[in-house]
């Protein structure tokens, strides 16, 4: 497994980014309410993806997905990834995926069908 970013450290990411983390693969995390204390954390959204190779983001809907994807295109290009797992529709899930793979980086429409405790125990 290469380096990972987590964008998005709600209920989900959190205990994401802590299992990245445990296997040493955790490069940077970010939230959009800042939360410095947080291992790896980065002061933007772009800092993590330039960090690690891949960038898992978990924000809360389509137009979260979106500000978020402003910020890192940027830093993504080939040699990169996004793994998206935002709960969105299929045109939003298009429309990501088509701003992704612009830059040269890979494109993954992961979402997640689990809980809290799905996440944290890696199991969802």
């Amino acid at each position: 497994m290469q380096s990972i970013g987590v964008i998005g450290l709600g209920i989900i990411g959190t205990p994401w980014a802590a299992r990245y983390q445990a296997a040493g693969k955790l490069r940077g995390v970010w939230n959009r309410t800042p939360k410095p204390k947080a291992a790896a954390w980065k002061a933007s959204a772009r800092e993590v993806a330039a960090a690690a190779d891949v960038t898992h983001i978990v924000v809360a809907d389509p137009p979260a997905v979106a500000a978020v994807l402003d910020q890192i295109l940027p830093a993504l290009g080939k040699g990169k990834a996004v793994v998206q797992s935002s709960t969105v529709d299929p045109k939003s899930a298009s429309a990501c995926e088509a701003r992704v793979r612009a830059t040269g980086a890979h494109y993954v429409e992961s979402p997640f069908t689990g809980s809290k405790p799905a996440a944290e125990s890696g199991t969802g």
